[in-house]
């Protein structure tokens, strides 16, 4: 039940939809997407983002609110990558104009985020208890709320930008309640297409890329290495932690993630997970021996399920950023 009440921190208020509000029923939403100008990612992307904002201030069935996020995502998701593409290798600073479009798409994922826990509050209300034959619909807004949250924080990375306040705590709050409710491992349609995910695995690959140590990473390592570690999560173990153990520390209770450098991490106080690597780095480096050549990369699943590469010599600095420093060493 905390970890409920948690969920509903900083929700917006709710009203009954005026005549004149954004459609979410299917029909409607269908038109209107097929309407945007999708060849302009920057005015598509503004209207993605109003019409996420005025759907998260609107008081509907989370039926109907979790059918019309999973529609806006596929729209969502196009008009972010070729925000990412213009950022990747841009000059640092970022110039003006893109690091406009960089906050924009930040934007959109905080609001498909919050429109998810919103479904995934309204589902759960009054008491936090999931309904009877609801449990797939919850374990998908999970899902998708912990995803979205972690692109958020990746679309960050790519401009060194720290993560925004309440963040990992509300990630945190999201995989608790899973956790509670017995979800974490639920089976849903995974946010790459033709895949299944869970919301422990997205979760997992929000952890990841945190211990990845990403503001040491290039724009195009960054991109690289978020796009791997979303298929390497499910090797990596997320546990219960005991005292001691040379594991990266998860404080669910608190507005942080396991730390992003040596010296920010720690396996004492409020912890109640661990994320353990060791078997992730026992594959990589098996896939490593295997791989023909010094320079040869490995293959990761891409955004649409394709076939992509990430470079040897990144997994190796990567398996180095994984190897927990316990406090006394550092």
């Amino acid at each position: 039940m905390t970890f409920y009440r948690r969920l509903g921190e900083g929700l917006p208020e709710r009203r009954s939809p005026p005549r004149d509000a954004f459609q979410a029923d299917p029909k409607a939403l269908r038109r209107w997407i097929e309407e945007l100008p999708l060849a302009n990612s920057a005015v598509a992307s503004r209207m993605l983002f109003q019409a996420l904002r005025e759907m998260n201030q609107m008081t509907i069935d989370p039926s109907t609110r979790l059918a019309a996020l999973e529609a806006l995502r596929v729209p969502i998701t196009g008009v972010t990558d070729a925000i990412d593409r213009q950022v990747v290798g841009a000059s640092f600073p970022v110039p003006p104009p893109k690091a406009q479009l960089a906050t924009l798409g930040r934007d959109l994922q905080r609001q498909l985020a919050l429109g998810f826990r919103l479904a995934v509050y309204e589902f759960c209300a009054p008491d936090g208890k999931v309904p009877f034959l609801r449990g797939k619909a919850v374990a998908l807004a999970l899902e998708r709320a912990i995803g979205h949250l972690g692109e958020e924080l990746c679309k960050g990375y790519l401009v060194y930008a720290a993560p925004p306040e309440s963040v990992w705590r509300m990630m945190n709050a999201l995989f608790a309640f899973a956790l509670a409710s017995r979800l974490d491992d639920k089976a849903v349609d995974g946010p790459v297409s033709g895949t299944s995910g869970t919301p422990r695995q997205a979760f997992t690959h929000a952890l990841l890329m945190a211990v990845s140590n990403p503001y040491r990473l290039t724009q195009k390592e960054i991109h690289e290495t978020a796009q791997a570690t979303r298929g390497w999560a499910a090797k990596a173990v997320l546990r219960g932690a005991v005292p001691g153990e040379a594991v990266f520390a998860v404080p669910l209770d608190e507005d942080r993630g396991p730390g992003y450098l040596p010296e920010e991490r720690s396996s004492s106080g409020a912890a109640r997970l661990a994320l353990d690597t060791a078997p992730l780095q026992e594959e990589l480096e098996r896939q490593l021996a295997n791989a023909e050549g010094a320079a040869c990369g490995l293959p990761v699943a891409g955004r649409a399920g394709n076939a992509a590469m990430i470079s040897a010599d990144l997994v190796r600095r990567l398996l180095v950023n994984w190897r927990f420093v316990p406090e006394r060493a550092q």
